[in-house]
């Protein structure tokens, strides 16, 4: 388990945002800021799905680029 991920967050969101961040992120750093954006918003799982499947929202923060590092 990651040293950094949002504790307050984790607990705040349902199994089946849990289910969808884990089955569909790869990076820990990603997961992470989805369960923080899921409890923030309160997004329902359907709009988390767009966003993970499009990447438009970790994209949009800027975040994309320790990612792109980790792969190539």
């Amino acid at each position: 388990m990651d040293a950094n991920i949002p504790i307050a967050a984790f607990i705040n969101i349902s199994f089946t945002h849990h289910y969808t961040i884990i089955s569909k992120v790869k990076y820990v750093e990603q997961q992470n800021f989805y369960i923080q954006f899921t409890a923030d918003t309160k997004a329902k799982v359907e709009d988390l799905l767009d966003f993970i499947d499009t990447e438009q929202l970790f994209v949009r923060t800027g975040k994309t680029s320790l990612i792109h590092c980790i792969c190539y």
